[in-house]
């Protein structure tokens, strides 16, 4: 890459058209940045929140639903466990 990094060059030549479609092959994948300035500008933070946002927003209800609808289970195994692991 010529030139400087600057937060929008990040977001327009890194996230937007490697590391979103890279991430989104990769179901569990967990994305992390270090705190370069480019990665820390606003412009790149607005993006990946806009895109979490997108997310959350298109997640099927039903996926929700069955989430709220365990959350008894959950809380009750936890107690359980004495906040130790439990299972899915």
């Amino acid at each position: 890459m010529r030139g400087t990094l600057t937060g929008q060059r990040y977001v327009d030549d890194i996230l937007g058209p490697h590391v979103g479609p890279f991430l989104n092959g990769l179901p569990g994948a967990i994305f992390q940045q270090d705190n370069d300035r480019p990665h820390t500008a606003r412009v790149a933070q607005d993006f990946l929140q806009l895109s979490v946002q997108d997310l959350w927003a298109n997640l099927p209800q039903d996926n929700i639903r069955c989430l709220i609808n365990s959350m008894p289970d959950r809380v009750a195994a936890c107690i359980a466990a004495g906040g130790g692991p439990t299972r899915y």
